[in-house]
């Protein structure tokens, strides 16, 4: 409302207010000089005089509606409301007036906006909308209660609510510039950009021009994405040193440009040429807080975790109300190593559910899984999130696979399968516990185990190579050679030359199948003929059969004999690794040789450990023989096996001990030391092997593969008999595999 509106308006209430008429004429006079002093006080804005005026006109007029609505006139003027309000009501309940009445209800509306101003002030914005909500509810003061009543919305981001007092507002007051303006603000606040971009499109002219307008054009189309359209819009603006706003705007938008050009720059993978414009644009403008969160993300992105870090301290620094830069700052710490620090830095920052979560993922990564997994409880325990609950799940399997295998370290692997089996079997962790389970397997020989459970992360895990070559491997543990060449077989190419990068061994190892030859030379003390022995073997596995088919010449003591030998080794039952074989030779006209043998081994794994025992028959020309060989075999080390035997002739009470330490560092190579000590020949070819005389022996072996089909190997050996001589010589072989 002008100035010269209100002026007129309260001229008309003075003449109101002083129209009165006293019954007779000397009061008429001294009545209407009191006005006209009370009147001329008004005029001249001396409101506490005129009321004084008006008090003492009251003495002498008494219980005068007239006067008491002039006093309530002008407590108005001095906005002393509530007193206004008092006294006009004593004025209405003399006499009836309709404009007394009118200006009651207006005094005592604004006194109700002098509570909301009062309740705003102190922070009670709640009770100050409800004051203003029903004021402009019943449209009492609707202009100034309602122009308040937008702002609140606004301030409590509630734009919604806003822009409907604003729309209400501008419908009533058409040629206010202000409320259409401040409706199209609240459209924008509340997502509308298109809707607040038309409806300030659709302004008079001299509207537009405000720069409150073009301001909040700029800003959506902006937001819109609409750069052009804005640095046109602001470039076209006024600039004179009183739009300082505009000024502010116009350097903001040809920053937001750049930053643009380095977002797209960034989009394209060009990180160097986005941080050069980036560092320019930090040196030369006070975009710092944009411009240094993307340097933050280029140095990131390009692993230069040192810059990312010191950009981030700064910004850190600069807006320390902002807890965001001290999160980047974490997660650079975290990306770098330096879990510790991220850590101590996250301990700065208040706890909520997202900075437990935070921590739980650090201790996580650093190992500390029972910490890790009290984070992750708390940040649930504050705010539900289906990513923390997975990441405690995961968290919690971590902890059980840590201390099952932290079991399997002290001893208790049965513990420790109780835990990779239940993971297992509840589907929480079927990978790594079924790799366990599988190593556990053959680590414990139960190779029929390790089978099943290779085969069956094979088939769940088909892209992942390992499994498959740990379920090759087992097979072929398992003396299941044939199946583990198929499945190699199966393979394409590209795969089987992956095969022969990642693990040639199995190559070589599937192939059980061979034919060796073999010939060999040994010296004798005392002037005896030298030993010459030259020979053939087939092994062939048939089934779950092994044959092992041989024949040989040998020459000793001057006299030759010939043999041929047959052996059949046989697994006794997948589940249990129970296996033996049987034996037998036979010589067509021996001299020195037995005429045949038979007999046959038995063996059974128990905890680690094998177990074994063995009979056989010699039949020479004048006498036989029974030998009882039991033996034990531990693997102490996974390349290492430690053999003992004790060869017991029970026709000549006649024994030896042999010890045999075998190594196969590889898949190519394997070799064994063996020393025997005792009164029977370690040998047993001969009658006079089975005379007790003391005897020691030792033998060297070793066999390395060229390729997977061809292998050379070697023997040397020594033997003592006390009495009879000492021999010592070489035997050479090669094989050829399939």
């Amino acid at each position: 409302m002008s100035k010269s509106g209100t002026m007129i308006s309260k001229l008309m209430i003075l003449l109101l207010l002083f129209f009165i008429y006293p019954e007779d004429s000397n009061a008429l006079s001294s009545y209407n000089e009191g006005l006209n002093k009370a009147r001329q006080q008004a005029e001249a804005g001396e409101y506490t005089a005129a009321e004084l005026t008006l008090k003492k006109l009251a003495k002498r007029y008494p219980a005068n509606p007239e006067i008491e609505a002039a006093i309530g006139r002008v407590r108005f003027w001095q906005r002393d409301y509530k007193e206004s309000a008092r006294f006009l009501r004593k004025s209405l309940s003399r006499k009836a007036n309709s404009s007394v009445r009118d200006l009651l209800v207006k005094v005592e509306a604004l006194q109700l906006i002098s509570e909301a101003d009062r309740l705003s002030s102190l922070g009670d914005t709640a009770s100050a909308i409800n004051i203003l909500e029903k004021l402009f509810r019943h449209n009492r003061l609707a202009y100034e209660s309602g122009s308040r009543l937008g702002q609140l919305y606004l301030r409590t981001v509630q734009p919604e609510k806003a822009r409907d007092v604003y729309l209400n507002l501008s419908g009533a007051y058409p040629s206010e510039a202000d409320f259409a303006v401040l409706a199209a603000k609240a459209a924008a606040d509340s997502g509308g950009t298109a809707l607040a971009l038309k409806e300030l499109t659709a302004m008079p002219k001299a509207w537009q021009e405000r720069n409150d307008v073009i301001l909040l054009k700029v800003r959506l189309l902006t937001a819109a994405g609409r750069i052009n359209d804005a640095a046109i819009l602001i470039e076209a603006s006024p600039k004179t040193p009183s739009t300082p706003d505009l000024t502010i705007a116009r350097s903001r938008l040809t920053n937001l440009v750049k930053l643009q050009e380095a977002d797209a720059l960034t989009a394209a993978g060009k990180h160097g040429d986005a941080e050069k414009l980036l560092k320019s644009l930090w040196l030369e403008s006070s975009a710092r807080y944009e411009t240094g969160t993307r340097l933050g993300r280029v140095y990131f992105a390009l692993a230069d975790y040192e810059n990312a870090y010191v950009f981030y301290r700064i910004l850190s620094a600069e807006y320390p109300q902002e807890a965001d830069f001290k999160r980047l700052t974490i997660d650079v710490l975290a990306a770098k190593g330096d879990t510790d620090q991220a850590l101590e830095l996250l301990r700065t920052l208040p706890s909520s559910a997202e900075t437990e979560a935070l921590r739980g993922r650090l201790l996580y990564r650093q190992g500390n899984l029972a910490e890790a997994l009290q984070s992750f409880r708390a940040s649930l325990a504050a705010q539900e999130s289906l990513d923390v609950r997975n990441e405690l799940n995961k968290a919690e399997t971590a902890f059980l696979l840590s201390y099952a295998d932290t079991l399997a370290k002290n001893g208790d692997k049965a513990g420790a399968i109780d835990i990779w089996l239940d993971l297992e079997k509840s589907a929480r962790d079927t990978y790594t516990a079924g790799y366990r389970l599988g190593m556990a397997a053959i680590s414990r020989r139960d190779y029929p185990d390790a089978c099943r459970i290779f085969a069956g992360l094979t088939r769940r895990y088909p892209e992942d190579k390992d499994f498959r070559y740990l379920y090759i491997e087992s097979l072929i543990l398992n003396k299941e050679e044939a199946a583990a060449k198929l499945l190699i077989e199966s393979m394409s190419e590209v795969e089987r030359i992956k095969l022969a990068d990642d693990r040639p061994d199995l190559l070589y190892r599937v192939r059980r199948n061979n034919f060796r030859l073999y010939g060999g030379a040994y010296q004798y003390s005392r002037g005896l003929p030298t030993e010459q022995n030259i020979g053939v073997t087939l092994t062939q596995k048939i089934e779950q059969i092994t044959g092992v088919l041989s024949a040989n010449r040998i020459t000793r003591f001057g006299l030759t004999d010939t043999q041929v030998g047959l052996e059949l080794h046989s697994g006794l039952g997948k589940q249990n690794g129970r296996s033996g074989y049987l034996a037998a030779t036979f010589s067509p006209d021996p001299s020195f040789s037995s005429r045949y043998s038979i007999g046959g081994e038995y063996s059974q794994p128990v905890k680690g450990i094998e177990g074994s025992i063995g009979l056989f028959r010699l039949s020479f020309r004048n006498s036989d023989a029974h030998i009882l060989i039991p033996g034990v075999t531990i693997y102490p080390a996974e390349t290492l096996s430690l053999n003992e035997r004790i060869y017991f002739v029970i026709d000549t009470g006649a024994i030896t001990s042999l010890t045999t330490l075998g190594w196969e560092p590889d898949h190519r190579f394997r070799s064994s030391f063996s020393i025997g000590v005792g009164n029977a020949a370690e040998r047993l070819s001969s009658s006079q092997d089975t005379s007790r005389y003391f005897t020691f022996t030792s033998r060297l072996s070793g066999e390395y593969r060229l390729s997977p089909a061809i292998s050379i190997g070697s023997e040397l050996g020594y033997e003592y008999r006390q009495g009879l001589y000492s021999r010592s010589g070489a035997t050479l072989f090669a094989r050829y595999w399939w």
